[in-house]
């Protein structure tokens, strides 16, 4: 009788540990496969751009770059003359239709030792945390004007985990899986596959690079950029873009 009920209960176990792992590592296979089935592309990503008002982006697919020279241009690499950098306010304002944006991913600690700056209360979630650094700024405000064409180089630096840069109307605070919460139109702006950590064997990260017009209507004057994995925007992985008129914003 006692070996009767104890392969019943092992068999419930087992059903309980079947039935977790498809409901924590599923979404997050579906996740890992969007970024997979896109990467490389060079047009016509096959994730969803689901606002209606915003050209499709021009995806210009996946390169490598060493991690050695990334991190120094993470340091110190050159911001554009149309960039006016506010560290005190973490505020750039771009005074240009057509910007160039390098924005590099990593744990929180990363981004807080290239940029010298403070992990902010609202990202220091936990040592797991991630953010984006953007011109030696720790996830900054992104003041730009409206119908601007943005030239986008997103640079994974992350050794664990995955990360993309997408750009939404859909704000804060993001849920744990937030690509079903921007699948409405009007909320989602432009997304990107997922990119892969950095190559241990070759320590070369990877490069994805896009091109977007930010072609919102004058009713929009906020949207904000973000990382879609699973619980990273959730924990604090995004910043706030303001949109303004071409006359303010451009010089």
């Amino acid at each position: 009788m006692s070996s009767f009920v104890n392969s019943v209960r092992d068999r419930r176990a087992m059903a309980i540990l079947i039935i977790a792992v498809i409901v924590i590592f599923v979404p997050i296979g579906v996740y890992l496969e969007m970024g997979v089935m896109a990467a490389g592309q060079t047009d016509g990503c096959t994730c969803f751009d689901a606002n209606s008002y915003v050209p499709a982006p021009v995806y210009n697919g996946t390169s490598q770059i060493s991690v050695k020279t990334a991190n120094q241009t993470a340091m110190n690499g050159t911001i554009p003359s149309y960039a006016q950098i506010n560290k005190q306010a973490d505020t750039i304002t771009f005074h240009s239709m057509n910007i160039s944006l390098v924005v590099f991913s990593n744990s929180n600690t990363w981004v807080s030792t290239v940029t010298n700056t403070t992990i902010p209360e609202y990202d220091n979630v936990s040592s797991l945390s991630n953010a984006f650094a953007i011109y030696g700024l720790y996830q900054p405000t992104l003041v730009i004007p409206r119908g601007a064409t943005l030239n986008v180089t997103f640079i994974n630096m992350d050794f664990t985990d995955h990360h993309n840069f997408v750009l939404t109307t859909f704000p804060p605070p993001f849920p744990e899986y937030i690509m079903q919460n921007m699948a409405v139109d009007g909320e989602m702006v432009q997304m990107t596959p997922l990119i892969a950590p950095v190559n241990n064997s070759t320590n070369t990260a990877s490069e994805f690079q896009y091109t977007i017009v930010l072609n919102v209507p004058a009713s929009v004057t906020h949207m904000w950029y973000m990382c879609m994995f699973p619980t990273h925007a959730m924990n604090g992985m995004y910043g706030n873009i303001t949109l303004v008129s071409p006359s303010s914003g451009s010089a």
